[in-house]
């Protein structure tokens, strides 16, 4: 057998057994590709916007609250649920000229079922804002904000039966000057370093609708908010406590 008869078998046999590979696949070759795709261009996928709060959106906020009702004159009743301040206008008296000195009173609001049938309250969602006396916008941080409510934050309320909120606001000298505390007593405390206004005032909104909330049992068990029954949904604003440093 020459040479060329030679290669003429080899590449006949070659072609047969690729044949024989190729059937039981049904006629189908099959080709693997790495799995690294780091020489590939990655699709970029845009980001969503971030949307920065500015002085004139807080106005805008003040004028135009995103509510369906208002706490007019510190009394409303909304749904059955009414809302009313104890005061309108709150003094507090400077810290006493002593490092770590603290002074401190309280915003209280009383919250009354008037409904025939018990229903339960959503404490948590009072949102402030601070306000200088022209309602200019007042930049406070907060710097504590629980994010899963407890049970007692969703107090159940008896036909005929009211809950006091209570908000804590405190004065505390330190060595950059006199600190000014608000807390809400359940989820989140605000604050301000080297306070200097004499007068503020403090305006709440509230917004609460039907969501997949979670919150803590009294055994500190996380369960869906559902397993309370209901609560009462709503939303409103409240015209702004006043509130007046005296020495």
């Amino acid at each position: 057998m020459n040479a060329f008869t030679k290669k003429i078998f080899l590449y006949l046999s070659i072609a047969l057994i690729a044949a024989i590979l190729v059937l039981p696949l049904g006629g189908k070759i099959v080709f693997s590709l790495p799995a690294s795709n780091s020489n590939c261009p990655q699709r970029q996928i845009p980001r969503e916007p971030i949307r920065f709060t500015t002085a004139n959106d807080l106005i805008k906020k003040l004028h135009n609250p995103p509510c369906n009702d208002h706490l007019e004159n510190g009394f409303a009743e909304i749904d059955g649920i009414s809302f009313k301040y104890v005061q309108n206008r709150i003094s507090i008296k400077s810290p006493p000229k002593i490092l770590d000195a603290i002074t401190d009173t309280t915003i209280e609001m009383i919250v009354r079922n008037n409904r025939s049938q018990p229903i339960r309250f959503n404490k948590r969602h009072f949102e402030p804002l601070f306000l200088k006396s022209d309602n200019t916008p007042f930049s406070i941080g907060l710097f504590k904000n629980r994010q899963i409510g407890r049970e007692q934050d969703y107090p159940l309320l008896q036909p005929k039966e009211s809950i006091t909120l209570t908000w804590g606001i405190s004065l505390q000298l330190k060595d950059d000057g006199v600190r000014f505390f608000f807390e809400d007593k359940s989820s989140a405390t605000w604050y301000k370093r080297n306070f200097q206004d004499n007068n503020l005032k403090v305006y709440f909104n509230y917004y609460f609708k039907e969501i997949s909330e979670s919150y803590f049992s009294k055994d500190r068990t996380v369960l869906p908010i559902s397993n309370l029954g209901g609560i009462w949904t709503g939303s409103f604003c409240t015209t702004p406590v006043e509130i007046e440093l005296i020495d």
